[in-house]
């Protein structure tokens, strides 16, 4: 087993200790620009259906645009990471939001369903920005707890985007175009990518940044990742525990629309207790951070997610999807309450540069979760609800198997810690 030594806590700069205007209208830019990247998905969504139809394509290729999304995140990790590294934060997380507008500005004007699908792979870029710079200058600029916390009450504005969106794509549908979404996020992430350019703090000084562009270099870095097992765990805890949410966004227009026959408005209700859940669960580990153990909000999330799996199985039984609902609101509030300790835990896993560790957690997670939608995919045109069930269990169980020697070994770490202060 290769081992890697690595700090728990980062070099933090002095000056974020107190959230200055200026740091919060940077936190409040880089929150918009994230409510726009995660609403282009959810609002595009209820719009699939007609967008099939309107390209003349079949029914396989409903879930293309999350799929095409999260493979393009995918892809530009190998990128983003690398350059983040070589030249600093601020830079990397503009320039990248540039190639994220140009791509809905062109949605604008595409003509077939392939092209569609292309410009959603160059959107996807601007989720790999979120985790691999965004978060990144987030981590590096508070400590340990406090970054958690500020993670998680940001990460409860986003959420907003899975509830607005559909709603939004939905009542747009009702009046005009489906291009219409990519010309309101044209607009929030224009103003996002202004706030950004002018309120970004650059947290990696020039004196920690890589001297070159090495791309032998990353490859190293990466393989080095890839054998320590204890990053690799909690890489995958992190895949297993979300590819449900990521796979219900992606198939809940087959779901709902096609197998249950409910309207995009329907469609769009449906998902407002789901996230609204996510929120609470993103809201009571803010809340709970700052007096438990790091970790326990993880354990206490378990039986909300087992409960989950069990709603999930009646309304397979059943066929009925006021169970699916229930089901999918347990789950993501068991989410909400986990994702950001066990982002946390995986980031500080090794001690090399953060932007290269948080572009192989990316590249991991939402490779998992691009490969996880197409089989999901291929699995609901067979089986439907029955197939959704199976791959939920499926991810999950590995999630339970992955989640115990994840929270031992950081939970330790951190009570050692603790016990030499």
């Amino acid at each position: 087993m290769t081992t890697l030594n690595s700090s728990i806590t980062p070099a933090v700069n002095s000056s974020y200790q107190s959230l200055s205007w200026r740091i919060l209208v940077f936190l409040v830019s880089l929150v918009l620009f994230e409510f726009s990247v995660y609403i282009s998905n959810s609002m595009v969504q209820p719009c699939m259906l007609h967008i099939v139809n309107e390209f003349h394509a079949s029914e396989a290729w409903l879930a293309s645009s999350a799929s095409a999304f999260l493979l393009g995140a995918t892809l530009f990790q190998v990128f983003y990471g690398q350059l983040t590294d070589r030249f600093g934060r601020r830079s990397v997380m503009i320039g990248g939001g540039c190639i994220f507008l140009l791509a809905c500005f062109a949605a604008l004007w595409v003509s077939n369903i392939q092209s569609f699908a292309l410009l959603r792979i160059l959107q996807g870029s601007g989720m790999c920005l979120i985790a691999a710079v965004g978060y990144v200058a987030v981590q590096e600029a508070f400590p340990e707890k406090k970054a958690v916390t500020v993670i998680a009450l940001m990460t409860n504005v986003a959420l907003l985007s899975p509830v607005i969106g559909p709603i939004s794509g939905a009542f747009l549908m009702a009046f005009t175009s489906w291009r219409w979404v990519f010309g309101l996020i044209m607009i929030l992430s224009g103003v996002s990518l202004w706030g950004l350019y002018l309120f970004m703090p650059e947290t990696l000084p020039a004196a920690r940044r890589s001297s070159d562009l090495s791309f032998s270099k990353l490859a190293r870095d990466y393989g080095t990742l890839f054998r320590y097992s204890f990053f690799m765990q909690s890489s995958f805890a992190v895949a297993t525990l979300m590819l449900p949410v990521f796979a219900w966004s992606a198939l809940a227009p087959k779901l709902i629309l096609v197998d249950q026959g409910l309207s995009p408005s329907n469609y769009a209700l449906i998902q407002v207790p789901i996230f609204l859940s996510l929120i609470a669960g993103n809201v009571v580990l803010a809340w709970k951070t700052r007096v438990w153990p790091l970790g326990k909000s993880v354990v206490v999330a378990l039986p909300f997610i087992a409960l989950g799996l069990l709603l999930l199985l009646i309304s397979a039984l059943r066929q009925q999807h006021t169970f699916l609902i229930a089901a999918m609101a347990l789950f993501t509030l068991g989410q909400g309450m986990s994702c950001g300790i066990l982002m946390r835990f995986a980031l500080m896993e090794s001690a090399i540069t953060k932007g290269t560790v948080a572009s192989a957690i990316s590249l991991i997670t939402l490779g998992f979760y691009f490969l996880g939608i197409q089989i999901s995919n291929l699995v609901v045109l067979r089986w439907g609800l029955w197939g959704f069930w199976a791959i939920i269990l499926c991810s999950f169980t590995a999630y339970g198997i992955l989640l115990g020697p994840v929270l031992r070994r950081n939970m330790e770490k951190r009570k050692e810690q603790q016990e030499d202060i």
